[in-house]
Order: structure tokens, then sequence, then C-alpha cells
């Protein structure tokens, strides 16, 4: 860990806190082992929908992350996409999110 924090400081433009990287280091390797040791007994039994915009696509084949959450869920996975976009600066942007998400509710 010293290593990285030595590149990480050494090699930054900004001024940067060795003490602020560390706790956000040890924070993230704490995490990922708690993620790694995780095993759920049941799959999620409620319904998953998916809202994917046109302008940000989730992966290069929708289905692949399709099946990944059929591991993990016995529900009905829905794959919603919204044309136009990324930004929903304008209602006209705004409009096909709302549309969706009542048919969704």
């Amino acid at each position: 860990m010293q290593t990285v924090l030595n590149y990480i400081t050494s090699s930054s433009c900004q001024i940067t806190n060795e003490n602020d990287i560390h706790c956000v280091i040890c924070s993230y390797l704490q995490k990922q082992k708690l993620v790694e040791i995780y095993t759920p007994t049941s799959k999620l039994l409620l319904d998953i929908n998916i809202i994917e915009s046109s302008g940000m696509a989730l992966a290069p084949d929708i289905s692949e992350i399709k099946e990944l959450f059929t591991e993990v869920c016995s529900g009905k996975i829905s794959i919603h996409k919204l044309p136009g976009s990324k930004h929903l600066s304008t209602e006209e942007d705004k409009e096909p999110l709302f549309k969706v998400l009542q048919k969704i509710i």
C-alpha cells in the first residue's frame, strides 16, 4: 500500500493529503474483502427494472447484464431503453424517463 501512496502523491499535479488517500484505500480494500466473501443464501424475489439511456449504454450487449441479474434474481428482469441524450436538462429530455417510470409503477 505504501507503494501506491508514494505513486499517487508523487505523480499528482494537485496537492494530495497522504492520510486521506490512505483512508480511502483502506476503506476500499475492506469493502472489497466483504464483497468477495459474501455469498447470498437465496435469490432476490423482486422484479428488477433496468433503465438504459441510448446515449450511455450499460454494455455492448445488454443481454449480458440481464444474464448477470438472472443469477441473483428470480423475479422478472425488464430493460427499458430511453431515447435521446444522456443529460436530462430540459423537460423534453425528461419526458421519456417519466413515461418509463409510469409504466414501471
